[in-house]
């Protein structure tokens, strides 16, 4: 099995080659004096690497969505409905932890993390390598199958909830689907159980809204879904965020 090291200079190499073969630059051998030159920077960086190793890893283990978001690239995209296997998981978490790393994201690129089969068995793994585990979730599927308490129970650190303000007009535009009251009872039955177990995860919900923060908290499904519990939640209320819409 390869090193991380291995991976990570090849893989410069290897983009190295493409840049220069793509702009046609001088010959062959101009060419190959460059990338001994370039290989032995690459063995420079892999050293400070060493000496000041990445904290955090994230992994995007499933392709599939149940939202459109009008942020996100999931819409133009053609997944392949495939899931990162378990033996891949672990050998990334294994060089991960190699190379001193300490907290690792399950949070799919344009996916919903709570569609992978087999989440809970890669939180497992992270956490039996004492590694912060956070993930990142629409909240779509919070009430189905067992996922609040299963999230709860996993050993995890922190949940963060993407929502678009508390107004169900508002949320149907910017996620692409009418999920808005399955997402709040959803939020509002993991907070409740995250009280009731003594708080075992830090729950933080992730507002995208260019509304003010007064009007957000003013409304009345966030004064009757999320206030009564923010001894348990943090907010965030995201301003910038990408853009694929029409």
């Amino acid at each position: 099995m390869e090193s991380l090291r291995t991976c990570v200079i090849k893989n410069r190499l290897r983009w190295f080659i493409t840049q220069r073969l793509d702009n046609r630059l001088l010959n062959t051998l101009l060419i190959a004096k460059d990338i001994e030159r370039y290989a032995r920077t690459s063995v420079m960086d892999w050293k400070r690497l060493e000496n000041n190793p990445p904290e955090s890893l994230g992994i995007s283990s499933v392709d599939i969505c149940n939202a459109k978001c009008c942020f996100c690239a999931y819409r133009y995209y053609s997944p392949s409905r495939t899931t990162m296997d378990l033996k891949t998981t672990k050998k990334i978490l294994d060089q991960f932890c190699e190379v001193g790393g300490k907290s690792v994201d399950f949070n799919s690129l344009v996916g919903e993390p709570l569609l992978d089969p087999r989440l809970y068995e890669r939180i497992k793994l992270a956490v039996d390598k004492r590694l912060r585990v956070l993930l990142f979730t629409n909240g779509i599927l919070l009430n189905k199958d067992e996922n609040v308490s299963r999230l709860l129970r996993s050993g995890m650190d922190t949940l963060f909830i993407s929502i678009d303000g508390f107004d169900r007009d508002t949320y149907r535009q910017i996620f692409g689907v009418d999920k808005y009251y399955e997402v709040l009872s959803g939020v509002r039955k993991l907070i409740t159980k995250n009280r009731e177990m003594g708080g075992p995860i830090s729950v933080k919900l992730a507002i995208r809204s260019g509304e003010p923060a007064s009007k957000i908290f003013a409304t009345e499904d966030f004064q009757n879904y999320i206030k009564p519990y923010l001894d348990l939640c943090n907010i965030g209320i995201a301003r910038a965020m990408d853009n694929w819409a029409d």
